[in-house]
């Protein structure tokens, strides 16, 4: 965050709204949406000469100085400056419980059906052993983009050397405050379909849904952030009962003018929270889908603080499905480029090709798609992204 730039425009600090970017992934409709509004926005690269600029020292003022200020992140590296002493403490507060695992679970005693869960020290992980006869997840105490996370019915050891592995090869993607392996969480695992959905609480305290997704897997080992979709008849289903969860949960916490990225799963009929992602929406643009699936722009909600009328929105969609894949890096790639052009093609209807850095990111683009059968999309589970990675330079997607 050292080689934040200086600003080419001027804005008036009493504004009470900031947006404040990583290079990781910038959607172009957050970027549209901050010019639109003229929201003052902090990045450590030259994105835009359109957007209202504001330097690292003027956000370090305004979260001091300015109480009710909207905050969005598009990714979890702000965490850090957002949680440092004396930062509009309510929300300090939040983040740091949002962001703690552990802490996260023992909140939400009393709320939610009860399971088992444990805190583990990195250095007490060997020598540990689990409660026999039951479904186990392992994950890192404070994560992100499910690193380091594993299921484990069995064989405790392979599975903790496992996610201890993929933690130290992806030192360094993240900072501490967004990925570490010090300590983790041990909980039983949850059965039942698994969701996203993006919102924010807003001055009072009370959850608004933009968007519900269901989180799809190959199997129950599966961990993979490869494969989201969704459509109108599960965000009017689930988004009212997403947020009577969320609304129990900020009668406990300091929960405003706050975003959040929610994921749960559907356990008995019941909504079972996995994790509670905070000042953010969806990692690599999952917030798009809504906006190109049913024209939900959510960060314009949220800057605008406005609930989005889904009853006008969804009906028109009720015969599709929208998907957002990550096209994964192979572990074997060195020396190879992904041909976009060829994965671009593979699906039936792109509403929107982003490519990513392969070479810092587990990923090599992002999708979504549209489709009349979801069966085109749960296919990419099983899909051998090696035929996709070719020696030489990398195809254009268009």
């Amino acid at each position: 965050m050292s080689a934040i730039i200086a600003c080419r425009a001027r804005v008036e600090l009493s504004l009470n709204k900031i947006a404040l970017l990583s290079e990781s992934f910038i959607s172009e409709t957050l970027l549209e949406t901050l010019i639109a509004q003229r929201i003052p926005t902090c990045a450590p690269i030259t994105l835009d000469e359109r957007l209202q600029c504001i330097s690292l020292n003027s956000v370090k003022d305004l979260l001091l100085k300015k109480e009710n200020l909207l905050v969005y992140t598009n990714a979890e590296e702000w965490l850090p400056l957002l949680m440092e002493p004396g930062s509009c403490s309510e929300q300090t507060k939040a983040i740091r419980l949002c962001k703690d695992k552990v802490q996260l679970r023992s909140m939400l005693k009393g709320i939610e059906p009860p399971i088992y869960f444990k805190e583990l020290p990195q250095e007490e992980m060997g020598g540990f052993r689990p409660p026999s006869g039951m479904d186990l997840v392992i994950k890192p105490a404070v994560g992100f983009l499910s690193l380091g996370v594993r299921h484990i019915r069995s064989n405790w050891i392979q599975m903790v050397k496992e996610a201890q592995d993929e933690l130290k090869r992806t030192e360094g993607m993240f900072p501490p405050g967004v990925l570490k392996g010090e300590r983790f969480l041990l909980e039983e695992y949850i059965e039942g379909d698994e969701y996203a959905c993006d919102g924010y609480f807003d001055g009072r305290g009370d959850p608004v849904i933009l968007s519900v997704s269901q989180h799809m897997f190959e199997n129950d080992e599966d961990t993979r952030d490869l494969l989201y979709y969704s459509s109108a008849d599960m965000v009017e289903e689930l988004a009212p009962r997403a947020a009577d969860l969320l609304r129990s949960l900020s009668s406990r916490i300091p929960l405003r003018h706050f975003p959040f990225h929610l994921e749960f799963r559907l356990r008995d009929s019941r909504l079972q929270v996995i994790e509670l992602n905070p000042m953010r929406f969806g990692g690599f643009g999952l917030a798009d889908l809504a906006y190109f699936a049913f024209g939900t722009n959510s960060y314009d909600c949220f800057f605008r603080q406005k609930k989005p009328d889904l009853r006008a929105l969804l009906p028109h969609q009720r015969r599709h499905y929208y998907a957002f894949v990550l096209g994964r890096v192979p572990k074997e790639s060195t020396g190879q480029e992904p041909d976009h052009r060829a994965f671009r093609a593979s699906f039936e209807k792109v509403l929107d090709y982003s490519p990513i850095d392969h070479h810092k990111y587990p990923f090599f683009c992002r999708v979504l798609a549209e489709s009349d059968r979801l069966e085109n999309f749960t296919g990419y589970l099983k899909m051998d992204f090696s035929r996709f990675f070719t020696q030489g330079a990398p195809h254009n997607p268009e």
